[in-house]
């Protein structure tokens, strides 16, 4: 991690900081303790008129910790920019801390460019929070909801729900971070490499990264793209243990397998075909080998590309 970007972390906690308290300064020796906390996510799709996915989240904050949660961040990079109020959900605002919304259309449009992990643009979304949090776009092609009122942090033992992303994106597998309450002020005006180092640290300490459900990066329903990277999310649900079972594993990606193929020979009746049979299969699962998160990933984009993809595919 370098200076600069510890110096953006630090003046963002900070600068978050003056909305929550006047408390004391924090330095490195008083790091909060966080090593687990448990992000919940559930995914729903509505189809009239249109497509569009609801992504909820609830937050645990062990007991075992001392660091207060008062920020989740998700990635939502994707490719290639889409910020026309068409491209959005009807929900298209953040919220604001108490009560109050902003635009998410003109937030995206005067946070570019992005540098994202998949590239240089964000998916168009909406979001809604507890109150006293707030939402938006980072550079960082980042979507976050940040606790800024006093009692807007999640104490440990404490749970907290009601956080929600609305998109026209289907769910696709996405990395989220949630951060504990910790900012340093250092004593002297050019802190030494050591202390840089020793911040590095503990912002690491103060941060627990996980994968989770969000809007996909591809967001053209039925297209050869969607497909690739449904595919790419489903062979991935095995090392991440969201299907725990060897052999419904290799049953589903050996289906998948049979459905893509299909597809790239453009015959979509026969690759449609196919994922009604993965359907099937997912469905009749034993109990327990495929988590929640993983029945909401794989069977919304099965019925969507059921729909959505045309008898003859164009790849």
């Amino acid at each position: 991690m370098t200076q600069w970007t510890l110096i953006k972390e630090s003046l963002t906690v900070i600068a978050a900081m003056s909305f929550i308290s006047s408390a004391n300064s924090h330095g490195l020796d008083d790091i909060p303790i966080f090593t687990h906390a448990k992000l919940i996510a559930s995914a729903s799709i509505t189809t009239s008129p249109d497509y569009e996915f609801t992504y909820q989240y609830s937050i645990t904050n062990s007991k075992n910790n001392t660091g207060k949660i008062w920020s989740l961040t998700l990635d939502i990079s994707t490719k290639r920019a889409h910020y026309k109020t068409q491209d959005f959900p009807k929900l298209n605002t953040a919220p604001l801390p108490r009560g109050a919304t902003r635009s998410m259309i003109e937030n995206a449009i005067d946070g570019a460019p992005y540098i994202g992990k998949l590239g240089s643009a964000v998916v168009p979304l909406g979001q809604t929070a507890p109150l006293g949090w707030a939402g938006g776009y980072a550079r960082s092609g980042t979507v976050s909801f940040s606790g800024l009122e006093p009692e807007a942090k999640i104490l440990p033992g404490q749970s907290l729900s009601g956080f929600s992303i609305v998109s026209k994106y289907p769910p696709s597998l996405r990395d989220a971070t949630l951060d504990a309450l910790w900012f340093h002020i250092s004593d002297s005006d050019e802190p030494s490499d050591e202390e840089w180092a020793l911040v590095a640290d503990a912002v690491d300490a103060t941060r627990i990264e996980s994968f989770t459900l969000g809007p996909s990066p591809e967001g053209s329903l039925g297209t050869y793209a969607h497909w690739t990277n449904f595919e790419a999310d489903v062979l991935r649900l095995s090392e991440i243990n969201w299907i725990t079972h060897t052999d419904v594993t290799e049953a589903i990606e050996n289906e998948l397998l049979e459905a893509k193929t299909a597809l790239d020979l453009k015959d979509g009746k026969l690759a449609k075909k196919r994922l009604a049979t993965l359907r099937s299969l997912i469905t009749n699962a034993p109990n327990g080998s495929i988590t929640s998160k993983a029945l909401d990933l794989l069977l919304i984009n099965i019925d969507v590309l059921i729909h959505k993809t045309p008898d003859t595919p164009l790849l």
